[in-house]
């Protein structure tokens, strides 16, 4: 079973072969790879299959509200990921395609930990927690709701009620 090449769409009547592609670090798993284009295409909110800056920060913004609540300094974790996006992905905070995502991502696993079931249990923690943030506070299952315009954070830079939810 392969997997759709472009995310942000809930078809999947018609699926690709899911093209591994190469790595420094040695060829990776059809698992891994595929987790890790899911994260990558729950982290597109925008839908355009390109992780822009503010997609990654907005998104950890509501996984940080997830975690410690409705406190949670917005501000501190938006200089996190900006800093995180322009040190590892784009320096200009340019939005970046997936190849440059992989690369990233397959990088980070590997100072994590070599182990490729390792790297996987470490995915599957990523992709639960940017799900459970889309669904909880976008109202977002499917990755093809265009979620970017549904972001709402009060002024205070706390997050109260986001979305309606």
């Amino acid at each position: 079973a392969g997997f759709p090449m472009s995310c942000c769409s809930t078809e999947r009547a018609e699926q690709s072969t899911l093209v591994l592609l190469p790595f420094a670090g040695g060829a990776r798993g059809e698992r891994l790879e595929a987790m890790v284009r899911e994260l990558f295409c729950l982290q597109d909110l925008g839908g355009d299959n390109l992780l822009d800056e503010a997609e990654l920060v907005r998104l950890n913004q509501q996984i940080a509200v997830l975690h410690y609540g409705k406190d949670t300094d917005l501000a501190a974790v938006r200089r996190k990921f900006e800093g995180l996006f322009r040190e590892r992905l784009d320096p200009e905070g340019r939005p970046v395609a997936f190849e440059v995502f992989r690369e990233y991502m397959l990088k980070a696993l590997d100072a994590m930990d070599r182990d490729e079931a390792s790297q996987e249990m470490a995915m599957e923690h990523f992709i639960d927690e940017a799900a459970s943030a889309r669904i909880r506070f976008l109202g977002c299952e499917s990755l093809a709701c265009g979620a970017m315009e549904t972001l709402v954070a009060p002024p205070t830079g706390h997050v109260g009620a986001l979305g309606g939810c």
